[in-house]
C-alpha cells in the first residue's frame, strides 16, 4: 500500500533543481527562438528592400520611368511598389528606400532656383520610425512630404544646425513626436500637420502655414512665430515659454490659456481670445 509520507531535504531539493533546470532550458530556447525569428525578419525585410531597389532599378533604366509623361502607367506602378514597399519593412529600411528615391531624382528635388516636381510622389506614404537625416542637405532639398505620414518620424534636425527648410511642404504630414528643435521653417506649409508632442523648441516658424495643425503637449519654448497663420490650430498643453507670437491671430486657436500666453515673450499685434484680456498679459501685449 502506498502512503503519503514527509519529503526528505534531498527529495525537495531534487525536484526544484530539476525544475529551476527545465525552466532555465526553457527560458534559453525561448530566447534562441527569438533570435532566429528576429534573424528571419530581418532577411525578409532585407530582401524586400532589394527586391524593390531592382523592381526600381528596372523601371528607371529599361521602362524609362525618369521620362515618363506625368499620367504614364509606369509612373503608377512605380507609385504603388513604393507605398507597398514602405508599409512592409521597418523604420531603417524606410529611409533606405526614401534615400534611394531622392538619389534617383524620383521624389523631387531643387535645381538652382526650379523645384522639380516627383515622379513618385510620396503622398500618404509611411514613413513611420525612418531616421531621415543624415547630414541633413538631401532631406533639406527634398520637397516631397505632402500628406506623407511620419508618425513618430526620428528626424534629428539638429545633429546638423537645426536644418533649413523654408517653405517645405508637410501640409497634414504626421510629425507626431518629431524631433525638430532648432529647425527653420519659415513659411512652411503645416496646414493640418500632426505636431503633438513634437520638439520644436527654439524653431524658427515666422510666416508658417499652421491652420487647423495640431500641437497638442507640443515644445514650442523660445520658437519665434511671428506673422504664423494659427487659425485653428490645437495647443491644448503647448510650451509657449519664451515663444515670440507677434501678429498672430490666436484668437481662433483651440484651448489656449491665459497661463501659456503669459509665458511667452511676445504678443505684440497678436488677436487675442475673447477670453483674455491685454491687461492680464501685462507688456507682453501691445494693439497692432
Amino acid at each position: 500500500m502506498v502512503r503519503c509520507g514527509r519529503a526528505t531535504h534531498g527529495g525537495v531539493g531534487g525536484l526544484l533543481l530539476t525544475w529551476f533546470t527545465n525552466h532555465q532550458m526553457q527560458a534559453m530556447e525561448r530566447a534562441r527562438m527569438k533570435e532566429r525569428q528576429r534573424i528571419e525578419h530581418d532577411r525578409a525585410q532585407d530582401a524586400t528592400v532589394k527586391a524593390y531597389l531592382d523592381q526600381m532599378t528596372d523601371l528607371v533604366i529599361n521602362h524609362a520611368l525618369c521620362e515618363a509623361a506625368p499620367d504614364a502607367a509606369v509612373r503608377w506602378v512605380a507609385r504603388a511598389y513604393t507605398l507597398m514597399a514602405l508599409r512592409m519593412v521597418n523604420g531603417v529600411r524606410r529611409a533606405t528606400i526614401v534615400r534611394f528615391l531622392y538619389e534617383v531624382r524620383l521624389i523631387g528635388y531643387i535645381e538652382g532656383n526650379d523645384t522639380m516636381a516627383a515622379i513618385v510622389p510620396l503622398d500618404g506614404a509611411l514613413l513611420a520610425g525612418a531616421i531621415l537625416g543624415g547630414d541633413g542637405s538631401w532631406l533639406s532639398e527634398a520637397k516631397f512630404l505632402l500628406w506623407a505620414t511620419l508618425e513618430e518620424a526620428d528626424v534629428h534636425v539638429s545633429t546638423y544646425g537645426g536644418g533649413d527648410w523654408a517653405g517645405v511642404d508637410w501640409r497634414h504630414a504626421n510629425l507626431a513626436g518629431a524631433y525638430l528643435r532648432d529647425a527653420r521653417l519659415v513659411a512652411a506649409h503645416l496646414r493640418g500637420a500632426w505636431l503633438s508632442h513634437a520638439n520644436l523648441q527654439d524653431a524658427d516658424l515666422r510666416g508658417a502655414d499652421l491652420q487647423w495643425a495640431n500641437l497638442t503637449d507640443a515644445n514650442l519654448q523660445g520658437a519665434n512665430l511671428a506673422d504664423a497663420d494659427l487659425r485653428g490650430t490645437h495647443l491644448a498643453g503647448t510650451n509657449l515659454a519664451e515663444a515670440r507670437l507677434d501678429r498672430v491671430d490666436i484668437s481662433r486657436c483651440w484651448s489656449v490659456g491665459r497661463t501659456q500666453l503669459r509665458q511667452a515673450a511676445s504678443l505684440h499685434g497678436a488677436k487675442l481670445p475673447h477670453h483674455i484680456h491685454p491687461m492680464d498679459l501685462g507688456d507682453l501685449w501691445s494693439s497692432p
